[in-house]
This record gives C-alpha cells, structure tokens and sequence, in this order.
C-alpha cells in the first residue's frame, strides 16, 4: 500500500498552517513542584499489535470520492472454434461477456478537543499536545483501516478472514490437536487446495496467509520430526511454499466464534482494498478556550474480484 494513498495531503497542509498560527510550547524538561524527584521525560507509548493487512501489499484504490457505492466492471471471453463445414456455416463463436459488482461506501468521522488548560499542562509536561493528538488520530485510522481489510468494520461488511466470496471449509482438526506432521498436512493441505481451485493460475495464486498468532507461534516453535532436524513445522512450510507469506493476526483468534485461517492473492485482479476519500482534517479551530479539529474518511472496504482467489479455512 501507499501511504500517499491513505491521506488528504492537502487537508493536512491547511490544518499544518493553522496550528503554525496558534502557540504551542514545547518544553525542554519536567517542571515538577515536588523537590527530590526527577521524571523521565520521555513519554512511554502504549504498543499495538502491527496492522498486518495494511503492510501485505493490496492494492489501495481512491476511486469514487463522494459517491454512494463503487461498481467494477469485469469482462471475460465465451465460446469455441468448431470444425468448418462450408455449406452449412458451422463454425463457433466467440463473444465477449461483462460482469459487475458494486460495493457499498461508508463514511466514519471523529473530532479532537482539548482545552487551554491542557495546552499549558502538557507543556509543563515536555510535549506539543498538537502532534499528539494528530498521532493518536492516525494510529486509530490505521487500525481502522486493518480491522476493515481482516474483517470489515460495520454489520455487512466484510474482510478477507470473513467474506462470503470466498470458499470456506473447516479443517479436519484444530492445529495443535495432532502429531507435527498432522499439522503440517493440515497447513500445506490448505494452500494447495487453493492452488488447485486457480488451476496455479499465478495471478490467483494466494500468497498471504493469515493466521491467528497463537497458531503461528505454535508453528514455529514445533519441530516437524527427527528427521528434519532442528527445523520446525513453519520453517518447513515456508521451505516447500516460498512464495507464501505466513502472517499472524490477533484478529483472526475469534471470527464467528472461533479460529480462521485465510489465503490470498495479493494481485489487484483478485482484490483492492477501496477508501474512495482517504483521511483529511479540517483547520483548527478555536472557540473560548477550546480548540477542535475534524477527521473524515469514506471507506467501501475489501472489494474480491476473483472469488477463487481467496480461501478461508475454519476450526483452526
């Protein structure tokens, strides 16, 4: 994905000018009225799990702005050659036949707020309370962003570990429940399914696999058999499927209830990740001793484009 494609550049220039017209005071160090006691000044940020589905590749499409929805248009050839016979015209034919999809478009808005009070607290404290709010706004926005492409983010919307396009078949045994070679069998068994159904057509081909992280740890730290050596069920897994990526995500621990895993195709045939208005702010704006800002973004979310492209295994 392209950063330039998740932000308004211009709205944040306007919003970046009007911050330069208010005051902000940043601090070299901590003023404390407590003698005795020094403070660490550098602030310690909460972690986050990584936004796995904004850093696996998909194609991020801008298309639609203020529109409703978004159509694609898909178009593919029908028909065959047939032996000629000249006197009864016999010959085949072949045409040309159109698909299309329309997908939904959401809007999602938040605001900041804080007060003068704030403003000289946090610089006693050593930091711009300015740049810490635009910080935490595109933290959240980047989650919202990877909880919209692994699950979708409204009733009806769906991501790649959920969607209904995609085929969907419980394994035959949770990882973990059997020997290592059991859940070698069941991983492999579960990307050449999806191998066959695209014929290894390398367009569909998956080549991101989320799994919950607990499974992928589980991977790692398991060896296959004496055979192998020190080498552990994944190592051998990405040893006999180099272009898979294996990917862990929190957010496929619990979807409808239980474990999932999902395969798919990175190529923007199968499918692109749709935010027709990317994120933009409005000027800060000052009313008594409260400042304010605005966020947007209109968002349609997965949109597949080639069923095949994507499976989803369930009861991992």
């Amino acid at each position: 994905m392209k950063l330039s494609q998740l932000y308004n550049r211009e709205a944040f220039q306007v919003f970046a000018d009007s911050v330069n017209k208010t005051k902000f005071y940043d601090a070299s160090g901590v003023l404390l009225a407590r003698s005795l006691t020094k403070v660490d000044p550098t602030l310690i940020e909460t972690k986050y799990p990584e936004n796995v589905f904004l850093n696996s590749g998909f194609d991020v499409s801008n298309i639609g702005g203020y529109a409703n929805a978004v159509q694609t248009l898909r178009v593919s050839g029908a028909g065959e050659f047939k032996t000629a016979n000249g006197s009864t015209n016999s010959q085949g034919i072949i045409s040309l036949q159109g698909e299309d999809s329309t997908i939904k478009v959401t809007e999602r808005a938040a605001t900041t707020v804080w007060t003068d009070t704030e403003v000289q607290q946090a610089a006693m404290e050593g930091y711009n309370i300015a740049s810490r709010y635009v910080m935490e706004v595109d933290r959240i926005y980047k989650q919202d962003l990877d909880r919209s492409g692994l699950v979708g983010l409204e009733t009806g919307q769906y991501g790649i570990l959920n969607s209904p396009s995609f085929t969907a078949a419980a394994l035959s045994a949770a990882i973990g429940a059997g020997t290592a070679l059991e859940d070698y069998e069941l991983v492999s068994g579960f990307i050449i399914a999806q191998h066959n159904a695209v014929n290894n057509t390398p367009e569909y081909m998956g080549n991101k696999l989320f799994m919950p992280a607990t499974v992928l740890n589980h991977l790692a730290k398991t060896i296959l058999n004496s055979a192998s050596g020190d080498k552990s069920i994944l190592m051998s897994l990405k040893a006999n499927f180099p272009s898979v990526d294996f990917i862990a995500t929190a957010r496929a621990q619990s979807v409808g209830g239980g474990r999932v895993m999902s395969i798919v195709a990175s190529n923007p045939n199968v499918l692109k990740f749709r935010l027709p208005v990317p994120l933009k702010n409005a000027p800060l704006e000052t009313n008594g001793f409260r400042k304010s800002t605005d966020y947007v973004y209109r968002i349609a979310g997965v949109d597949v484009l080639e069923a095949a492209g994507g499976r989803i295994a369930t009861g991992v």
